[in-house]
């Protein structure tokens, strides 16, 4: 009121800073009751009749924080959205090997014994091996495309 009556500030902005003043006592009486009512909590929790007072100082750590760098890393390796999608390349990867697989030729070995011989006649081997290869040269499907999808 007196920088208004010496003609330093209008009303207006005295009615301002009267509403910021006001509002700042009302939020300073908001964090006054929610201290009385943690406290009360408190002690409703540790089933102490009175106010809780620590007996031992609050721990302090000392020993400066990693840089953030660390911290980001960190939280790389541990986020299952990113996990989820490293399993996805990893099973794309593994189809491409699949396709690139059916362009090579199959290789395999086969045998057989008779253990049961007295079935058998008598011009029918005891025993068989073999050795196969199979490679497709004409498909239907276009197989270096199927790679590339």
């Amino acid at each position: 009121e007196k920088l208004e009556r010496e003609g330093f500030a209008t009303r207006a902005q005295r009615l301002q800073a009267t509403v910021a003043r006001d509002k700042a006592e009302r939020e300073y009486q908001k964090t006054v009751n929610d201290l009385a009512t943690l406290k009360a909590a408190l002690a409703t929790l540790l089933r102490s009749g009175g106010e809780v007072q620590p007996v031992s100082p609050l721990f302090v750590q000392r020993v400066p924080l990693e840089p953030v760098a660390s911290f980001e890393r960190t939280a790389q390796a541990r986020q299952p959205q990113i996990a989820r999608l490293r399993a996805m390349v990893a099973q794309a990867e593994q189809g491409v090997r699949v396709q690139q697989a059916k362009l090579k030729p199959q290789i395999f070995a086969f045998g057989q014994y008779d253990f049961r011989r007295r079935d058998e006649m008598l011009t029918d081997p005891d025993w068989a091996f073999g050795i196969g290869l199979k490679y497709t040269f004409l498909s239907p499907n276009s197989r270096p495309a199927q790679i590339s999808a």
